[in-house]
């Protein structure tokens, strides 16, 4: 643990994001949107300790055979939840602080939102900050509500709150994909104006160790907080963990302006979603599924092969993402400029023959390639 913190010209800055709901024994519930975002002034040194973390981690006796013969070098917390369990994820996490996140190339900023209901209707002469009721794309929302809104695109706050504060310029900001439909809002919009380099991951806290570590690092206070029954308390969350490079945010009901959906001035002033594959991290790796067996996806993402797909994002420093064609942002990628640097991977007849039309019948410019032999040259590379 360092001492006498003090860090310098950040370099690259991370985030990721959760719901945070706690349950009482009254039978009612607290609930926040919380996240975290990681600021690096050295990200060549936070790498190399990162990657030595997991090939320790592989090369321990106690490691299950799974997680060792896991080609992938980047996880996420439920990964580890899944091959460690529950009880030893939090001691491994804190390991994780300690030898990788607990030094002067790095500051932790945990944001949190959360909103008191004032009583009363929200009135046309009141502040918004004063309101019951919160504005969302013409409508009203309880404060239950908008959270749950909130949460889906709260990936890119923690960064908006941090570069905002500090006023950081000229950072590459690694950004965990947000869901689509994500309103423009004021802090969007500023965020994309900060004279930042913007870069959304799909997938990213799979194939982007700096996205994974903030992942990580928000499991690990999440844990923390639920053990040692703290409640959002600023004091006691930094005294409790007893990390000198942590810094805590509320983006609450004064920022509420900022957060809400935000009118994009157009002849009919209305509310736009944000193109978020526009900001995707170039290359952009395409999964084309099969679409034959119920919850395809979330088969597809625990197979073997999917590993070294996952693994080879990360080599490739790509995104990667599941196509739907029915989303506008997928359908904006296939079919726009800029294809070369597009891949697509099919995963079975279906999707070859999806593929193949795409590239032979249609004449669109990709590479391509099939999931099984693309593992198949992963192995033998690796081994």
């Amino acid at each position: 643990m360092t001492d006498g913190f003090r860090i310098k010209g950040i370099k690259a800055i991370s985030s990721d994001s959760k719901e945070f709901i706690r349950q009482f024994s009254s039978g009612k519930s607290f609930r926040a949107v919380i996240g975290v975002s990681l600021s690096f002034s050295r990200p060549h040194n936070f790498l190399d300790r990162y990657l030595t973390f997991f090939e320790k981690l592989k090369s321990s006796p106690s490691s299950p055979h799974h997680f060792v013969t896991n080609p992938r070098i980047i996880f996420k917390s439920s990964d580890l939840s899944h091959y460690f369990g529950e009880n030893q994820l939090y001691s491994i996490l804190g390991v994780f602080m300690e030898e990788v996140i607990s030094h002067d190339d790095i500051i932790v900023n945990f944001v949190y939102s959360s909103f008191k209901t004032p009583s009363g209707k929200c009135q046309k002469s009141m502040e918004i900050s004063k309101c019951r009721w919160i504005p969302f794309k013409g409508s009203l929302l309880n404060v239950f509500e908008f959270l749950n809104k909130l949460a889906s695109y709260y990936s890119y706050i923690p960064t908006w709150k941090v570069i905002s504060s500090a006023n950081i310029k000229g950072s590459t900001c690694f950004i965990d994909a947000f869901s689509p439909g994500a309103p423009y809002t004021n802090a969007w919009l500023q965020l994309i104006r900060s004279n930042n380099n913007i870069r959304i991951y799909p997938s990213g806290d799979s194939v982007n160790p700096f996205i994974s570590a903030a992942d990580l690092v928000l499991r690990y206070i999440e844990l923390h907080m639920l053990r040692n029954n703290i409640f959002f308390d600023i004091v006691k969350i930094k005294s409790s963990l007893n990390t000198s490079n942590l810094r805590v945010y509320h983006a609450g009901t004064k920022d509420l302006i900022e957060l809400i959906p935000h009118p994009i001035k157009t002849e009919n002033l209305s509310y736009k979603d944000i193109p978020a594959y526009e900001y995707y991290s170039r290359p952009i790796i395409l999964v084309v599924a099969e679409n034959s067996i119920k919850k395809e996806s979330a088969i597809l993402r625990k197979s073997p092969y999917y590993q070294y797909l996952l693994h080879y994002a990360y080599l490739m420093d790509a995104s990667l993402k599941m196509v739907s064609f029915d989303d506008v942002g997928d359908r904006a990628l296939i079919s726009g400029d800029g294809n070369r640097d597009v891949f697509l991977v099919s995963t079975g007849p279906v999707s070859n023959k999806i593929v193949h039309h795409l590239v032979y019948d249609l004449g669109f410019d990709f590479d391509h390639l099939s999931l099984q032999d693309l593992s198949h040259r992963l192995r033998e590379g690796i081994k």
